[in-house]
Formats: C-alpha cells, structure tokens, sequence
C-alpha cells in the first residue's frame, strides 16, 4: 500500500514542535479524529511509550493500543498499532529551518490490514488521507500560537 505522506513547516524550533507532538495527550488539539488518548506508561513519552487512542472512523469510534517505536528528540518519532485488524505505522521527522528558527515536518504512516483488516485497508488509507492535510495545518497553527 502507498504511504500516506504530508509536510509542513511551522515558525517554531524542531524542539518545540517534537515537544508539542511528543505529549500524546494533546493529540486530540491537532488531530481532528481523536477523541480520546490514554497513556499508559509513566513518565515523560519516550521509546516504548504504550498508548490507547480512539479515533472516529468509517463506521464509528475504534480504539487503538499502539506504541512509540523510535524517539530521538527533537529530530524523529514513530509509532505502530499492535492490535487490531488495522495496524498502521508511521513516523513524524523534524527538520530544522532558518537556523532552527523554524521546522520542516515530515508525516508519513502506511495502513497493515490484519484478518478481515486486508479488506479495510483501502477505506481506511483513503480516509486518513483526507485528514492529513488539515491536521498538519491544526498542528501547525497550535505550534505557532504558543507561547
């Protein structure tokens, strides 16, 4: 399956953006799907960060366990879904602009299909790719409008 991809570049340093997406809790500000996130691990987000999101999709609200795979403030993070019969991956990389007086954001997340998730595959890309573009642009003007 194609990944799904998007950019943007916010007027903030990569470590205030990386910051701003690394506190899982606030996913819900910039990602118009979200409707609720648990963390369930202590502590600050770091490699190995478990989670539950429920996101709305086609057909209702679904709930996700996913993990934090990778975690090099403030340059990359990634992340998969461990359960369920749609298990995307993906990873956000922050690149410092204008001497790291702004950041470029790099999103990219591809849809895995497990069981009867195969068949849902194509539904489920199409529609996230619909969010991608807006979500960036939230993220964007949260980033920017902090303090």
């Amino acid at each position: 399956m194609t990944p799904i991809t998007g950019t943007i570049e916010i007027s903030r340093s990569p470590q205030d953006v990386f910051d701003y997406v690394g506190d899982l809790s606030r996913h819900g500000e910039w990602q118009s799907a979200v409707v609720d996130v648990q963390v369930e691990t202590e502590g600050p987000t770091k490699l190995g960060t478990k989670a539950k999101e429920t996101r709305l999709v086609p057909g209702g609200k679904q709930s996700y366990h996913y993990e934090i795979t990778e975690w090099e403030p403030p340059r990359v993070s990634a992340f998969k879904v461990v359960d369920g019969p749609m298990r995307p991956e993906g990873s956000i990389t922050f690149t410092p602009l204008d001497d790291g007086a702004r950041t470029r954001v790099d999103f990219e997340m591809v849809f895995h299909g497990h069981g009867f998730g195969k068949l849902l595959t194509g539904l489920a890309t199409r529609d996230a790719r619909k969010h991608v573009p807006n979500d960036l642009a939230a993220l964007k003007a949260r980033c920017e409008s902090q303090d």
